[in-house]
């Protein structure tokens, strides 16, 4: 079967930015959480905790063995009142 082309104007329309995610207003994300992490050391870990951070109200705990993860990822929340570390495994 052939698909049909428009050979009209071919105007470049300009859509508005997508809504954000509902989620965002969500109840758990203005509550005061206690959230752990596993893995949190790492690449992807390490930016999880910082993003959870900004929040005044959570609490992060990392878990991790620092088999592909390194401390040196999590030393500015090193001593924070609201995060705590735990070395886990070997």
């Amino acid at each position: 079967m052939a698909k049909e082309v428009s050979q009209g104007d071919n105007h470049a329309s300009v859509k508005a930015p997508p809504e954000p995610s509902p989620l965002r207003k969500a109840k758990f994300f203005k509550a005061n959480m206690r959230i752990l992490i596993t893995g949190g050391a790492g690449f992807i870990g390490s930016h999880l905790v910082d993003k959870l951070m900004e929040n005044e109200k959570n609490e992060v705990i990392v878990a991790d063995n620092y088999f592909t993860g390194s401390k040196d990822n999590l030393k500015k929340w090193i001593g924070h009142p609201r995060f705590e570390l735990i070395r886990h495994g070997r």
